[in-house]
């Protein structure tokens, strides 16, 4: 047998690296971060706990490197989206829907998300990528709101955002017994008549 290439090392690495960081998110959306151990994670993903320390320092950076692969999977996502429509209702209605399939695909992710989302211990050092993320959704949805005719763009892009996120909350919850669809369906009604909705 030949030696592997260094291109085939690094395919090898990288598969070992998401394999770590999937075995993590699903073992952390289980059990709980707290609970979970480093010790556990190479366990249940067939690995040493010092091939582990090889790729990650610590629990929280192993954290880190989920929650920063997962924004950027959404932000991919989620501007794909927009791309994909012209008018700022369609706009609004892609991105809409975009997060719902991700919830309803990743229900496990998006709870452990949600959940560390009140452990700002946790969350510490990512405060400046998780605030740029923040900003640049909410920028963007203004600026469709403003587009839409919207009168108060800035107080709509909360509004909106609060009422999805509570549909979310009530989804992961209730799961199939909540009406997740037509929750979504009315929730988009509100700005597809045509005009902007009242103050």
């Amino acid at each position: 047998m030949s030696p592997k290439t260094k291109e085939q090392f690094e395919v090898i690495r990288q598969r070992s690296r998401e394999n770590i960081l999937e075995t993590a998110l699903e073992l952390f959306a289980r059990n709980g971060y707290a609970s979970t151990s480093i010790s556990q994670i190479a366990k249940a993903a067939g690995v040493s706990k010092g091939l582990m320390y090889n790729y990650f320092e610590s629990k929280e950076a192993l954290l880190h490197a989920i929650l920063t692969s997962e924004m950027e999977m959404g932000e991919a996502l989620w501007n794909g989206a927009m791309e994909a429509a012209e008018t700022p209702f369609q706009k609004l209605k892609n991105a809409t829907l975009t997060m719902v399939s991700i919830v309803r695909n990743n229900q496990e992710h998006w709870k452990l998300l949600t959940s560390l989302a009140f452990q700002p211990d946790i969350m510490q050092g990512m405060e400046e990528l998780v605030e740029g993320k923040k900003k640049m959704y909410i920028g963007q949805m203004v600026g469709l709101f403003t587009e839409m005719g919207v009168p108060n763009p800035v107080m709509e892009t909360y509004f909106y955002g609060a009422l999805l996120d509570g549909i979310f909350l009530h989804y992961m919850n209730l799961e199939k017994d909540y009406p997740l669809d037509d929750m979504v369906g009315y929730l988009l009604e509100r700005y597809g008549s045509g005009s902007p909705p009242s103050p």
